[in-house]
């Protein structure tokens, strides 16, 4: 959505990028003074969100389980059998988010029928940005695995529109 927060605090206000909120594992750019104040969702994707396709999944042990090994988030925005907007956000698979919008920008534009093809050149960019660890939940090599194939399967499912 690239959203922004609003944070506060007795100096004022200030806006913030939620990718540039994050900073890793536990670590965020909130001071010790501020508070989330509201957030931010651009109306431009608000007006358009509905149009698009929209992708989730939650891999963990079991529903019951609120934590997750990874997750996965897409949105695509098809017009014509053309991909006009697209975004893919793969969770617990690095130190932050892994979101790469420069790699986006390459598949705006793909005919449905071509986009297989044109994912195939920037699926490399995802997968060395992709670097989970071994934890207690997963292993690192299974939830790389999992992400790339979650990627994949939102590639197939919107050539297959």
């Amino acid at each position: 959505m690239d959203a922004s927060l609003c944070l506060i605090s007795v100096r004022g206000e200030r806006i913030i990028t939620v990718r540039d909120f994050i900073t890793g594992p536990g670590k965020n750019d909130l001071q010790s003074d501020e508070l989330i104040k509201s957030i931010l969702i651009p109306m431009e994707f608000i007006r358009k969100e509905k149009a698009g396709q929209a992708f989730y999944r939650k891999v963990g042990t079991r529903k019951a389980n609120a934590l997750s090994k990874l997750s996965y988030c897409g949105w695509a925005l098809i017009e014509d059998s053309i991909i006009k907007d697209i975004r893919m956000a793969a969770g617990a698979v690095g130190p932050v988010v892994v979101r790469l919008p420069e790699e986006e920008e390459k598949l705006k534009g793909s005919k449905l029928v071509e986009l297989s093809k044109n994912w195939t050149a920037v699926r490399g960019a995802y997968e060395q940005k992709i670097t989970p660890i071994d934890d207690q939940r997963s292993t690192a090599s299974y939830r790389k695995r999992t992400a790339l194939k979650l990627l994949d399967h939102m590639i197939s499912e919107l050539s297959a529109l």
